[in-house]
Protein backbone atom coordinates (compact mmCIF):
# COMPACT_ATOMS: atom_id res chain seq x y z
CA UNK A 1 0.00 0.00 0.00
CA UNK A 2 0.98 3.33 -0.88
CA UNK A 3 -0.20 6.53 0.93
CA UNK A 4 -0.66 9.38 -0.80
CA UNK A 5 1.73 11.71 0.15
CA UNK A 6 4.13 9.37 -1.02
CA UNK A 7 2.96 9.90 -4.59
CA UNK A 8 2.64 13.17 -4.51
CA UNK A 9 6.02 13.64 -3.21
CA UNK A 10 7.29 11.75 -6.19
CA UNK A 11 5.35 13.12 -8.65
CA UNK A 12 6.48 15.92 -6.95
CA UNK A 13 10.17 15.27 -7.34
CA UNK A 14 9.44 14.37 -11.01
CA UNK A 15 8.62 17.64 -11.77
CA UNK A 16 11.29 19.21 -10.15
CA UNK A 17 13.71 16.75 -11.77
CA UNK A 18 11.99 17.43 -15.34
CA UNK A 19 11.95 21.55 -14.49
CA UNK A 20 15.62 21.56 -13.96
CA UNK A 21 16.35 19.33 -17.01
CA UNK A 22 14.46 21.77 -19.18
CA UNK A 23 15.98 25.14 -17.44
CA UNK A 24 19.28 23.19 -18.65
CA UNK A 25 18.28 23.05 -22.24
CA UNK A 26 16.95 26.37 -22.00
CA UNK A 27 20.26 28.17 -21.05
CA UNK A 28 22.30 26.09 -23.34
CA UNK A 29 19.95 26.77 -26.53
CA UNK A 30 20.06 30.62 -24.82
CA UNK A 31 24.21 30.64 -24.63
CA UNK A 32 24.09 29.01 -28.53
CA UNK A 33 21.83 32.00 -29.62
CA UNK A 34 24.46 34.62 -27.67
CA UNK A 35 26.95 32.93 -29.43
CA UNK A 36 25.48 33.51 -32.94
CA UNK A 37 24.07 36.57 -32.74
CA UNK A 38 27.58 37.72 -31.51
CA UNK A 39 29.53 35.82 -34.77
CA UNK A 40 26.72 37.67 -36.95
CA UNK A 41 27.68 40.85 -35.69
CA UNK A 42 31.29 40.24 -35.61
CA UNK A 43 30.66 39.31 -39.57
CA UNK A 44 28.85 42.03 -40.22
CA UNK A 45 31.01 44.58 -38.88
CA UNK A 46 33.55 42.53 -40.70
CA UNK A 47 31.86 42.93 -44.33
CA UNK A 48 31.62 46.40 -43.57
CA UNK A 49 35.03 47.87 -42.95
CA UNK A 50 35.00 49.82 -45.37
CA UNK A 51 32.16 51.45 -44.87
CA UNK A 52 33.62 52.18 -41.53
CA UNK A 53 36.74 53.57 -42.63
CA UNK A 54 35.14 55.66 -45.20
CA UNK A 55 32.57 56.88 -42.46
CA UNK A 56 35.58 57.75 -39.88
CA UNK A 57 37.88 59.71 -42.36
CA UNK A 58 35.24 61.69 -43.23
CA UNK A 59 35.20 63.37 -39.73
CA UNK A 60 32.25 60.85 -38.08
CA UNK A 61 33.41 60.27 -34.35
CA UNK A 62 34.43 56.81 -32.79
CA UNK A 63 31.13 57.44 -30.65
CA UNK A 64 29.05 57.51 -33.25
CA UNK A 65 30.19 54.36 -35.17
CA UNK A 66 29.88 52.52 -31.93
CA UNK A 67 26.34 53.91 -30.86
CA UNK A 68 25.24 53.34 -34.88
CA UNK A 69 26.14 49.65 -34.25
CA UNK A 70 24.94 48.80 -31.03
CA UNK A 71 21.65 50.36 -31.83
CA UNK A 72 21.45 47.86 -34.99
CA UNK A 73 22.60 45.18 -32.54
CA UNK A 74 19.80 46.01 -29.93
CA UNK A 75 17.04 46.23 -33.20
CA UNK A 76 18.14 43.12 -34.26
CA UNK A 77 17.33 41.47 -30.57
CA UNK A 78 14.31 43.21 -30.31
CA UNK A 79 12.92 42.51 -33.41
CA UNK A 80 13.83 38.64 -32.59
CA UNK A 81 12.25 39.04 -29.15
CA UNK A 82 9.18 39.63 -30.82
CA UNK A 83 9.00 37.54 -33.13
CA UNK A 84 9.71 34.93 -30.95
CA UNK A 85 7.15 35.75 -27.87
CA UNK A 86 4.69 36.07 -31.08
CA UNK A 87 5.85 32.52 -32.49
CA UNK A 88 5.99 31.03 -28.43
CA UNK A 89 2.37 32.79 -27.67
CA UNK A 90 0.25 31.53 -31.07
CA UNK A 91 2.65 28.21 -30.75
CA UNK A 92 1.48 27.48 -26.81
CA UNK A 93 -2.46 28.99 -28.02
CA UNK A 94 -2.52 26.33 -30.78
CA UNK A 95 -1.38 23.26 -28.20
CA UNK A 96 -3.84 24.56 -25.75
CA UNK A 97 -6.80 24.64 -28.16
CA UNK A 98 -6.11 21.25 -30.15
CA UNK A 99 -5.87 19.13 -26.85
CA UNK A 100 -8.16 19.33 -23.98
CA UNK A 101 -6.18 21.66 -21.70
CA UNK A 102 -8.61 25.07 -21.00
CA UNK A 103 -7.54 28.36 -22.59
CA UNK A 104 -7.79 30.01 -19.32
CA UNK A 105 -5.01 27.62 -17.70
CA UNK A 106 -2.69 28.84 -20.88
CA UNK A 107 -3.31 32.55 -20.81
CA UNK A 108 -2.67 33.37 -16.72
CA UNK A 109 -1.52 37.22 -16.50
CA UNK A 110 1.62 35.78 -14.33
CA UNK A 111 2.74 34.41 -18.06
CA UNK A 112 2.94 37.83 -19.46
CA UNK A 113 5.81 38.58 -17.11
CA UNK A 114 7.44 35.30 -18.93
CA UNK A 115 7.36 36.75 -22.33
CA UNK A 116 8.13 40.37 -21.46
CA UNK A 117 11.20 38.25 -19.68
CA UNK A 118 11.94 36.40 -22.94
CA UNK A 119 11.31 39.63 -24.79
CA UNK A 120 14.30 41.86 -22.60
CA UNK A 121 16.37 38.84 -22.65
CA UNK A 122 16.94 38.70 -26.56
CA UNK A 123 17.41 42.44 -26.55
CA UNK A 124 19.89 42.15 -23.96
CA UNK A 125 21.97 39.06 -25.31
CA UNK A 126 21.71 41.03 -28.77
CA UNK A 127 23.33 44.03 -27.03
CA UNK A 128 26.21 42.51 -25.20
CA UNK A 129 26.60 40.46 -28.30
CA UNK A 130 26.68 43.33 -30.17
CA UNK A 131 29.71 45.29 -27.33
CA UNK A 132 32.41 43.67 -28.63
CA UNK A 133 32.17 43.69 -32.33
CA UNK A 134 31.04 47.45 -32.33
CA UNK A 135 33.95 48.34 -29.90
CA UNK A 136 36.29 46.76 -32.17
CA UNK A 137 35.02 48.89 -35.63
CA UNK A 138 34.92 52.18 -33.78
CA UNK A 139 38.44 51.89 -32.97
CA UNK A 140 40.38 50.61 -35.82
CA UNK A 141 41.96 53.05 -37.63
CA UNK A 142 40.44 54.75 -40.36
CA UNK A 143 43.20 53.87 -42.90
CA UNK A 144 43.38 50.04 -41.81
CA UNK A 145 39.92 50.03 -42.58
CA UNK A 146 39.87 51.30 -45.66
CA UNK A 147 43.02 48.84 -46.79
CA UNK A 148 39.88 46.07 -45.81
Amino acid sequence: MFSLTSVLDQITEFFALLNGFLLAVAGVSLVVAGVSIFNVMLMTVSERRGEIGVLRAVGIHRDQVLRTLLVEATLLGVGGGAVGVLLGTVGVVLVALNTELPLEAVLVPTNAFVALGAFAFGATVALVGGLYPAYRAAWEPPVESLRG
